[in-house]
């Protein structure tokens, strides 16, 4: 089921939260089988990309990667559109000088 545009923007912008900490995009609040599958992904990342150039993360979110894979590249560009996601990423791309955060609606 595809979530109605309104609900997608209220749910990236953290709206259902109301100040409290957003579980659903939190690596520490992971189901067992979702951080199953987050490990399996970082190394087939890791083994493929380094070495890479330049990394285009479409929808960076929180920035989970941005520490995994920003030291195995040149240039690390993320783009997402939601402001709290927005924010959550450049704190954590503040901590690497190969990382830039765009704000960008990629389905437009």
């Amino acid at each position: 089921m595809i979530m109605k545009e309104k609900h997608r923007k209220k749910f990236f912008e953290g709206a259902d939260f109301k100040g409290k900490e957003f579980k659903a995009l939190t690596p520490k609040f992971y189901p067992p089988k979702y951080k199953k599958y987050i490990n399996e992904e970082t190394k087939l990342l890791k083994k493929h990309l380094s070495g890479t150039n330049r990394i285009l993360e479409a929808g960076v979110g929180i920035g989970r990667l941005i520490p995994i894979l920003s030291p195995l590249v040149k240039e690390f560009v993320g783009v997402d559109h939601a402001n709290l996601m927005l924010k959550k990423s450049k704190e954590v791309a503040k901590n690497f000088s190969n990382v830039k955060i765009i704000k960008g609606d990629l389905e437009k």
